[in-house]
Order: structure tokens, then sequence, then C-alpha cells
């Protein structure tokens, strides 16, 4: 056991895998704080029986309101300052993080004299199920865009949640100015880049859960909502504001006409990932997106390109198909130009 150890855990609607969750990081760690968000599902209700069994060592705390899980990690921060520990882990409660992990932060911290670690699901390939092609997608741009943003190129997988502080860190942050909601992550690594504190990874593995779910499988629909609007926003301000162009904002006289901002980023893969597991990744990603429901049972799901790519393949075996009149609409063009007509097999 590990005696200088808190691992606090935000928990919302977990019902399917808290209890398992708590038991297994039991023994690598002093105390554990468990913040339910305003949890609708029984999660309160398996944490009250926890906390009777493990009555010494977990404590559970409870948010008046549904408040982010942002806020659920602050509160269990604030809590584990109190306590007689020397590192904070933060562990989420939907299963996807093993606890044999844990002793690899410790380790990063008390050994190698880190301040801030994170864990890194890409290092070694190490992930337990595969992640969804999506959140590979979401996670290249954001990973990128967070380096620009904190100036620390070191850290690889900064929306992961699984990390580990030296309590004395936590002292000096000050909590207001990190995100209440998913961007908690992102704004905690930008605060403790900007305090000069030695920042870390260590390789985790993460398992996603294949729980039902009232979206059909694929990538399309899922796309939608606020991620959606959010990938849309984003899209605004890079081809609108920082092209020098116009957004959509209504303060903008459009008239009607079309107007086309421009911004080209140029991404060269090999200082991101290897080739092979680039390619193993795109094929992965096509496979998901086209496993999304057809609009039709006749119209199949199709990349760009592709149907483009299939009418020229038609073409070139059979020619370009062209309907009466615009072909009539050449031959007498063609006569108008003193083109003599071919003799066509009709």
């Amino acid at each position: 056991m590990n005696s200088n150890v808190s691992i606090v855990i935000p928990v919302y609607n977990e019902e399917l895998h808290i209890e398992n969750v708590v038991e297994s990081v039991e023994k690598y760690c002093e105390n554990i704080i468990v913040v339910d968000d305003k949890s609708t599902d029984s999660s309160l209700d398996i944490l009250k029986k926890l906390e009777t069994k493990y009555s010494k060592k977990i404590f559970i705390l409870e948010n008046e309101k549904n408040s982010g899980i942002g806020y659920s990690v602050k509160k269990g921060f604030s809590k584990a300052l109190e306590l007689d520990n020397d590192i904070v882990i933060k562990f989420d409660g939907d299963n996807q993080h093993l606890p044999e992990d844990i002793p690899k932060f410790i380790e990063k911290i008390t050994k190698e004299g880190f301040d801030f670690v994170k864990g890194n699901r890409f290092l070694n390939n190490a992930y337990s199920k595969p992640m969804p092609n999506l959140k590979i997608l979401g996670n290249l741009i954001t990973t990128n865009l967070q380096k620009i943003v904190s100036g620390n190129y070191a850290i690889s997988d900064p929306n992961n949640g699984f990390l580990g502080v030296k309590k004395e860190c936590l002292n000096i942050i000050d909590f207001k100015n990190l995100k209440n909601n998913y961007f908690f992550e992102n704004s905690l690594l930008i605060n403790m880049s900007s305090l000069g504190l030695k920042i870390g990874e260590v390789p985790i593995q993460t398992i996603y859960q294949n729980e039902k779910s009232s979206i059909p499988e694929g990538a399309v629909l899922p796309m939608g909502n606020y991620k959606g609007f959010g990938l849309s926003l984003f899209c605004e301000i890079l081809g609108g504001l920082l092209s020098g162009g116009k957004t959509i904002q209504p303060g903008h006289d459009r008239l009607g006409g079309v107007v086309n901002n421009m911004m080209s980023i140029l991404i060269d893969p090999k200082y991101l990932v290897e080739d092979s597991a680039l390619n193993n990744e795109l094929e992965s990603l096509i496979d998901y997106i086209k496993s999304s429901p057809n609009a039709s049972d006749d119209v199949p799901v199709m990349l760009p390109g592709e149907i483009e790519q299939k009418n020229m393949k038609y073409r070139l075996k059979n020619g370009i198909p062209i309907d009466d009149k615009t072909f009539e609409q050449i031959l007498r063009a063609g006569d108008s130009l003193n083109v003599k007509r071919p003799n066509l097999i009709v």
C-alpha cells in the first residue's frame, strides 16, 4: 500500500462501474475521494454502501446540482489538500482506466522528480481495447491545438483524464481559473505549464466499454450535437476570422453573396505518428464511418470523392452518358461552326 496517495474519482451516473472502480483502486492508496455530480441513477446508493465498507478510507462528496466533471475534480482536489498525503491521483469512474497503471504515476513523481504526470493512451499503442476512431480524430486535432496554446510540446494526450500531481503543486493553483466542464483537463495542463512545473507522461492502457447506445453505430450521427457545433464554430473561426475574412455573425451584410474565406493548415504526419499506425487508424476510421446508417437502402455511405471515382470508372468503360437534348445542342453547335457531323450508330 502506498500511504502517501489520495485518489480522486468524479462520478456521474456510473452505477455499472463505480463499485468495481473503488474496490480495484483501494489497495493503491491511503484514501479515496469520490465526488458524485448529482447522479440520477443508483450511483450514490452504491457509494453509500462502499462508504460503510471502507468507513475510514473513503470520503463521499455530493454536489448540490450537476456542475460538471471539472467542478467535481476541483472539489475532490480541495478535499485532498485537507488530508495528510503527498500525491493526488485523478482516476475516472467509468472503468476505462486500469488500476495497475497507478504505480507508474507514483514512480514518475517520487523517483524522477516530476510535479505533474499525465497518462498517455498512445504511447506503445497501449490501449486494451481500440479507441473509437472518432475519438482518435478529435484527439489528434485538440492535442496539437493544446500544444500551441499551452506551449508544452511534451504531452501527447492532453485530453486524457488519468493524472497524478504532487499535493504541494495543488496548493499553488488557483482553482477559479480551471474550467468546470470537460475542458478541465486542458485548463489544468495550461495552468501547470504556466507555473513552470516539471510535466511528464506515462503510458497507460484504456478500455472502451462495449455498452449499448441509443445512437446507431457509425461516425456520421455522433458528429452532430454539441461536438458537431464545436467543430463548426472552430472552422468558422479559422476560415472566417483568422483568414481575415468575415464570419457568419449577422453584423456582416452579405446580400446573398457567397463569401469563401480560405485558410490552409499543412500537417506533416511523420512528426505526429508512425506511418503504419496512421494507415491502420485511417483504415479503421473509414470502416467506422461506413458503418453509419444508410440514408436509404439503395444509397450506401460514401466518402468525399468516392462517387466521382465510381462515375469515372463507369464512364471509362461505358462512355459518358448524355441526354438527347444536350446531345442535339452539341450537334447544332458543331453545325454553326461548319463541323461535319460524325456517322453515329444510334
